[in-house]
C-alpha cells in the first residue's frame, strides 16, 4: 500500500478514510463520534485497542462515511444524554444528505446551516 503523493509500483494507492463528527460548548465537552472503515484496525490489534475503550463513539462502515442510520442513532444518543442531564441544547450540522431528523427530539433542537456553507 502506498499513501498519496508516492509512486505506486505493482501495488494499490491507500483508500484509508475517516470521519469524524465532534460538538463541543465553552464549558463542555461530548464525545466525538468517528466514522472509520474497520470495525477494529490493525494496528488496534497489534495494540490490544478496542474501540470501546476509545474516549470517542466508533462507528463503521465500508467507506467511512456518514450514514442516515449512523446520525440518527448518535442523534438520539445525545438526546437521551440531554434528557438524562435535564438539558435542552440546539445543535447547528451542515446540509449533508446524511443528516435527516426523522422524529422530534425532546431534548436537542437540530438547526442546519445554508447551504454551501463550509
Amino acid at each position: 500500500m502506498v499513501f498519496k503523493g508516492e509512486s505506486c509500483k505493482g501495488g494499490k494507492f491507500a483508500k484509508e478514510r475517516l470521519s469524524i463528527m465532534c460538538c463541543s460548548a465553552t464549558w463542555e465537552k461530548l464525545k466525538p463520534l468517528i466514522t472509520a472503515n474497520a470495525a477494529r484496525p490493525r494496528a488496534f490489534k497489534q495494540n490490544n485497542v478496542t474501540p470501546d475503550n476509545l474516549p470517542v463513539t466508533w462507528k463503521h462502515n465500508k467507506k467511512a462515511w456518514m450514514t442516515t442510520a449512523v446520525f440518527e442513532d448518535w442523534l438520539n444518543q445525545l438526546n437521551e444524554t440531554m434528557k438524562k442531564k435535564k438539558r435542552r441544547i440546539i445543535l447547528f450540522v451542515d446540509n449533508a444528505t446524511s443528516h435527516v431528523v426523522s422524529k422530534k427530539l425532546s431534548n436537542v433542537h437540530v438547526k442546519f446551516l445554508p447551504p454551501h456553507l463550509t
